[in-house]
């Protein structure tokens, strides 16, 4: 009967295995199957089909990341260590820790990314696997620039730029560049941002990196509305829904929306800007990104703002900076507590917003922000109109 039953378990694996590879593409073919494909891999686990385990993982990455079912994934990661641990294989559990690591940041864990990666590193230089040493420390650079490290970034960026040149990876050193101008860009050097922007899309326009090239492609229209070139920005965004859609990449999807929303907002189509961003809102609620659904609030604010409803900015604004404050993601907290300063300013409440605005320049002062200037203007402002 046991030996029945495993047989049976056995042949449900492999059916929805054999169905994954087929399909792993077709998302609509995936989509109704999402639960039996994790239960075949939940199965396998349990019946300690190793390499099957391994085979499961590695065939539902690619759908898992453009469908942004992250916590599916680090659910699979989880099953793939053990698998490959238990296997021995030590090249598969630097795959599985990379991915692992990649899916955390997507939901930002930075804490369990910071350990997978760093637990990636380690194995990969024992390894002497140039490729995963170059991709552990471009993930770490990611967790450090979210969080405001911008030397650390600089150094693991550089340090992975070497390596990948030395290995003649071309979307990977585009990738690269990509969060060197990111990097730059936070730091208020545009014309930088803007050159290695630049640099980043070339490759990967070469290279017909048709995923790669979707940050980079919101990158340049972020740099497009600071130098208010409106119309650039538009087309970049224009160009990256077009391959969202093509791609059907939904993660890519969301963040595409809100850029959308930015733009919309700038021409002043404000009923435009409102739906882009809570259709971008709607998807990363679903993925269980914190730090973009902050980022997407903070935007719905200023949206409501420009509308003069000053209930829904406030609203708005405010959740946006509880979530930001949850992640310690102190560079978009400035913003966030600018514009809350100018709500209140704007409804008369003087002494909050000075609060507001000095939070904000205490924390803009540890990490040189762009902010700082104007933040430091808004003060003196409020102090010449207390002292009058």
């Amino acid at each position: 009967q046991l030996g029945d039953n495993r047989a049976m378990a056995l042949r449900l694996v492999h059916y929805y295995l054999s169905f994954a590879q087929e399909e792993r593409m077709n998302y609509a073919a995936l989509q109704p199957e999402w639960e039996n494909l994790m239960i075949g891999l939940q199965t396998a686990h349990a019946l300690a089909e190793w390499q099957v385990v391994v085979d499961y993982t590695e065939t539902l990455t690619e759908p898992w990341f453009t469908r942004a079912r992250y916590a599916e994934a680090r659910h699979g990661y989880a099953l793939m260590r053990e698998a490959a641990e238990t296997l021995e294989d030590k090249h598969t559990l630097v795959r599985c820790l990379l991915q692992w690591g990649e899916a955390c940041i997507e939901q930002d864990d930075y804490p369990e990314a910071e350990e997978k990666l760093q637990s990636s590193l380690k194995l990969a230089n024992e390894l002497q696997d140039r490729q995963a040493v170059a991709q552990s420390k471009h993930f770490l650079a990611k967790i450090a620039l979210d969080q405001s490290n911008y030397q650390v970034a600089k150094e693991y960026l550089d340090e992975s730029r070497q390596l990948l040149s030395e290995l003649n990876d071309l979307p990977g050193i585009a990738s690269t560049i990509c969060q060197q101008a990111i990097l730059l860009y936070r730091r208020g050097d545009l014309s930088g941002a803007q050159e290695y922007c630049q640099q980043a899309l070339l490759v990967q326009r070469q290279e017909n990196d048709l995923v790669g090239i979707l940050p980079t492609l919101r990158l340049a229209a972020d740099i497009a509305l600071e130098q208010e070139e409106l119309d650039s920005a538009q087309e970049y965004c224009q160009q990256a829904l077009t391959l969202c859609q093509e791609l059907q990449n939904r993660g890519e999807l969301a963040a595409t929306y809100y850029s959308l929303a930015v733009v919309a907002r700038h021409r002043k189509e404000i009923e435009i800007a409102r739906n882009y961003a809570h259709e971008a809102l709607s998807l990363l609620r679903v993925f269980g990104d914190r730090k973009f659904q902050a980022v997407t609030l903070y935007e719905i604010s200023r949206i409501a703002t420009l509308s003069n409803n000053l209930t829904e900015a406030i609203s708005a604004g405010e959740e946006s900076l509880a979530l930001l404050r949850e992640l310690k993601e102190n560079f978009n907290i400035v913003y966030v507590l600018r514009h809350l300063g100018e709500l209140a300013r704007q409804s008369g409440n003087q002494a909050k917003a000075h609060t507001y605005f000095a939070d904000a320049h205490a924390i803009g002062l540890s990490q040189q922000h762009p902010l700082l200037a104007t933040l430091a203007t808004h003060l003196a402002q409020l102090e010449d109109a207390t002292v009058v």
